[in-house]
């Protein structure tokens, strides 16, 4: 289990890698406090960033919706699975001529073409992309199966199972959609960027020069934000509504029922 943070351990913190859905806001509402705390945050020197697995809505959109919300943001700050799917995709491309078969949604696409890559809608293609897709269907399931059948390098945004829509519901995530392939497919996915996959937190790291114990990372998930916390060497504040039952097995430096108790974190004990 990790050592929990000390007074000097608060003191190494540039940065705050925070969680979206269930942390900042849930569906279209902002949860009470969260602007002011990460004004707060900003105030003390600390850089804000949000990661999330929402491979569905590109960054662009995802700053449009914050800024409406009271929380200023810029493209900089916003690091989603889809956004790094599309950095890896196009690490991976040998020649400009390498096809891009997407199963996710047009805000998904767009973040790849931006990167001037050669999106197909039907295979072959030497890539297959595998983000949130609500217009999945047995069609797209089946070009998928191609494209995996002939070879194509298959990049899952993430594995979430559901997501939250707001007032307690939760509707599928991509990760139902990557098992259908996988199964169909045969083989898992080559690469699956989304947390607990630490790829997101790198690309801060990489970019802001930061080390991995000066990014804290916030999120209301233990299986994604803490385990990816965790497998980068990050500090990490789980948020839950029930302090007690997590008080234990958990691998969170800190647990907060609210963003509204984050700036406690740097103070002293």
């Amino acid at each position: 289990m990790k050592t929990k943070m000390t007074s000097n351990n608060r003191l190494k913190i540039r940065a705050v890698a925070l969680d979206l859905d269930g942390v900042v806001y849930e569906g279209d509402h902002v949860i009470k406090g969260a602007a002011k705390t990460i004004g707060s945050l900003r105030d003390k020197g600390i850089d804000v960033y949000f990661v999330t697995n929402n491979s569905g809505k590109k960054r662009a959109s995802i700053v449009n919706k914050l800024n409406q919300m009271g929380i200023e943001s810029t493209l900089d700050q916003i690091i989603t699975s889809g956004y790094a799917a599309a950095v890896l995709v196009n690490s991976l491309c040998r020649t400009q001529q390498y096809r891009i078969c997407i199963i996710g949604s047009e805000e998904l696409a767009e973040e790849i073409i931006q990167f001037n890559r050669n999106i197909v809608d039907e295979p072959p293609a030497e890539i297959l992309v595998v983000g949130l897709d609500k217009a999945f269907n047995y069609e797209r399931l089946s070009s998928g199966l191609i494209a995996l059948r002939q070879g194509a390098i298959f990049v899952a945004c993430n594995r979430d199972r559901t997501f939250p829509v707001g007032n307690n519901h939760v509707l599928p995530g991509c990760g139902p959609i990557v098992a259908a392939l996988e199964w169909a497919g045969g083989k898992e996915a080559d690469h699956v960027v989304g947390k607990p996959n630490t790829m997101m937190l790198e690309l801060i790291a990489d970019k802001h020069g930061l080390k991995p114990d000066e990014i804290l990372v916030v999120g209301d998930s233990i299986e994604s934000d803490i385990v990816m916390a965790d497998n980068y060497g990050s500090p990490s504040v789980l948020v839950t509504n029930n302090l007690e039952a997590a008080n234990t097995d958990t691998i969170s430096d800190f647990r907060i029922s609210s963003l509204n108790h984050l700036p406690q974190v740097f103070l002293e004990d």
